[in-house]
């Protein structure tokens, strides 16, 4: 008698599809907990409350409309302006909000229009929408401002005394000493004329953090239908969040709520992928819960970032590959049979359309695809039927879907470059694109602090400091850290070897799905010289997260005692995600406990 999970023939697809015995109705422990494939309403309750309780705790502080959009930019060589705060004042900090320009350079002084002492030079490049605090510790009534060249945009400038009290500035407080200070004298005013709709200090809530100077900067570029500041990943995932700034306007908000929608995407199409691949409402809750409480899904969800963009269109090819690798198509029609194929090239070429990276997780579905078809030769059919029904039709499907389709979505990603003066149309644009970015990855040099290597990932060695702010009037501190749910990434380590273990030995096609997946998406990084970042990981997480499912799965219809265990590892997991989630979404909290968090001695934040 063959094995469990082991493919003896296409005529029992059961035997395929669950990686523990089949569940009698008598055994459900969740309402309706047999093998149904429909989804019923009390799926849609339980998956429903999970995107809800998801939607809740995300959308808080995500951002702000209030984010300045008003601002004054110098047109001419060192034009200057002062600021006369009418009475002195110890000035202990300066704000200034980059506009969306690549670079500011001001020289700043303190004294007064008899004699100014120099205080500092402020120079940054490609920081654009984002604050840069000045210190000034000083009793001063005037500060003075001289842009060494053109183009210094800036927005908006708060000036500080001690305890974080703000300054007030009037319109007539800021005076010019050029012949024309930009445009007009009137435009100074912009500097100062959305004091009240910023909180006190600024915050990740009032401008851009971590990488979103980049991604942000070329969305709104893409709006403007100017030539795009990045180029190192393909457009589409910058198109994304241009049509939340659309919607929305330039602010902290309009920029994060299409990745946040994208961050909710993620757990109904895990609530599926659960039950198709475990046969069991169990599984699927599981698979959705662990991701709604998993930290690195929840912080890239709420940054200007393309990752979480990208994670969720690689699930959704290898979910609807999953359909395909899984059903029984001897007893299908054609659309029933090669229409998840189709599916999973179309959000293939979506994926690869935001990060090459997706081309990883593509030959993983080429590599599950040969098994499978190998699978079907070994269990007797002819070599008649195996030949062209189920060899070269399907594989000219893929080669339709991944190839032809995913070609033409990628080149249509890039419509909103095509006919900019100077970067010409058409395919030969498209190619010298993908010149200019292939050049870049492989002649990247660049360092980083919060760098590490691909194997130290799933130990999460070393998370990625995103953001931070003190406040030393209430000696707290304000963090957001790329980091995974410990009780997720650490668990899912030895799950992910008892899944290899159970396809080597056992030959069990659902553990062999997730094995191939997870190492195809793994190994090619070994090959890359550059740069590389613990968020990279994400397109794995979903993978770590069914192998965890799996072996709940198993236990949970064991004996009501290993229940017990299966819902108590979930709730360990809430109690992690809680834990952590101050240093998730940036919440103020004491130096001490900020300090609590770091597990690990490579935890630096």
């Amino acid at each position: 008698m063959a094995k469990k999970n082991k493919v003896t023939s296409r005529d029992s697809p059961d035997q395929r599809k669950s990686p523990s015995k089949p569940i009698k109705e008598s055994e459900a422990q969740l309402p309706g907990d047999a093998i149904k494939s429909q989804f019923d309403r009390t799926d849609l309750l339980l998956c429903g409350s999970l995107i809800i309780i998801f939607f809740l705790i995300g959308i808080w502080n995500i951002g702000s409309m209030n984010t300045p959009v008003t601002g004054w930019m110098p047109v001419s060589v060192n034009e200057s302006f002062y600021i006369d705060l009418q009475n002195e004042y110890f000035v202990d900090s300066i704000y200034l909000m980059q506009a969306n320009q690549p670079k500011i350079e001001y020289d700043i002084y303190t004294g007064s229009p008899v004699t100014w002492d120099f205080l500092q030079n402020k120079s940054t490049e490609n920081f654009v929408l984002s604050w840069h605090s000045i210190t000034v510790n000083s009793g001063t009534r005037y500060i003075r401002f001289v842009s060494p060249s053109p183009g210094s945009e800036l927005n908006e400038i708060i000036i500080y005394t001690r305890n974080f009290s703000k300054i007030p500035i009037s319109k007539d407080s800021i005076i010019c000493e050029s012949d024309n200070c930009g445009t007009n004298n009137i435009s100074l005013s912009n500097l100062a004329d959305e004091q009240d709709r910023i909180e006190d200090p600024p915050s990740y809530r009032n401008g851009a953090m971590f990488d979103e100077i980049y991604f942000v900067r070329t969305a709104y570029e893409h709006i403007k239908h100017e030539r795009p500041f990045e180029y190192t990943h393909p457009p589409l995932g910058k198109l994304f969040i241009a049509s939340g700034i659309i919607a929305f306007g330039l602010n902290t908000f309009g920029w994060r709520i299409v990745p946040f929608i994208f961050g909710m995407l993620m757990i109904p199409v895990m609530y599926f992928f659960g039950k198709k691949m475990f046969n069991t409402r169990f599984g699927a809750f599981s698979s959705a819960f662990l991701m709604t409480f998993e930290s690195m899904h929840f912080v890239l969800s709420r940054i200007a970032m393309v990752d979480i963009i990208l994670s969720t269109f690689i699930l959704l090819m290898f979910y609807w590959f999953y359909l395909y690798y899984q059903g029984d198509f001897f007893k299908k029609g054609w659309k029933d049979a090669y229409m998840p194929l189709i599916l999973s090239g179309f959000f293939f070429g979506l994926a690869i359309s935001v990060k090459w990276t997706a081309l990883y997780g593509a030959l993983a579905v080429l590599a599950l695809f040969i098994l499978l078809k190998r699978d079907e030769s070994r269990a007797g059919h002819s070599r008649m039927n195996f030949f062209k029904p189920f060899f070269l039709i399907p594989l000219l499907v893929i080669f339709i879907s991944f190839i032809i389709i995913s070609f033409i979505i990628y080149v249509l990603s890039y419509t909103p470059i095509m006919g900019i003066p100077g970067e010409g149309s058409g395919l030969e644009m498209v190619f010298r694109y993908q010149e200019n970015m292939l050049r870049y990855h492989e002649t990247l040099t660049a360092t980083h602090p919060f760098s590490s290597p691909w194997w130290s990932w799933i130990f999460m060695i070393k998370p990625v400091w995103i953001y931070s702010l003190g406040n030393p009037v209430e000696n707290t501190l304000s963090n957001i850290v790329a980091i995974g749910n410990p009780a997720i990434w650490w668990v899912s380590i030895p799950c992910l070897l008892f899944v290899m273990l159970k396809w080597i030995k056992e030959k069990d096609v659902t553990c062999r799905f997730m094995a191939v997946v997870f190492l195809f998406q793994l190994l090619p990084y070994m090959l890359i010289g550059r740069i590389l970042f613990l968020y990279h990981m994400m397109p794995n997480v979903p993978i770590m997260i069914l192998s965890i499912t799996y072996g709940l799965n198993i236990l949970w219809h064991k004996n009501k005692k290993y229940k017990y265990l299966g819902i108590a590892y979930l709730l360990a997991v809430l109690v992690t995600f809680v834990y952590f989630y101050p240093i998730l979404a940036g919440y103020p909290i004491s130096h001490q406990f900020n300090d609590a968090h770091k597990w690990l001695r490579s935890w630096i934040f």
